[in-house]
């Protein structure tokens, strides 16, 4: 539903695997400090349930992240 393109993917050793997306123009901490911007109600509700669900989805998976 939520889907980025993987330009590519690649192993610099046997215990990485590294994933490179699309550049996305801004990322969602300035979205989120801009003042410019007013959020509505359902639009941060959004926004916290498309987080969650990629989250949801790679810890369902067995993928290890790092933030």
């Amino acid at each position: 539903k939520f889907i980025l393109v993987t330009h590519s993917f690649y192993t610099p050793d046997s215990k990485v695997a590294v994933l490179v997306f699309e550049l996305m123009l801004a990322d969602l901490g300035r979205l989120i400090h801009c003042t410019d911007n007013r959020y509505s109600h359902s639009h941060i509700k959004s926004m916290i349930y498309m987080m969650l669900s990629g989250l949801e989805y790679i810890h369902l998976s067995g993928i290890m992240h790092q933030v």
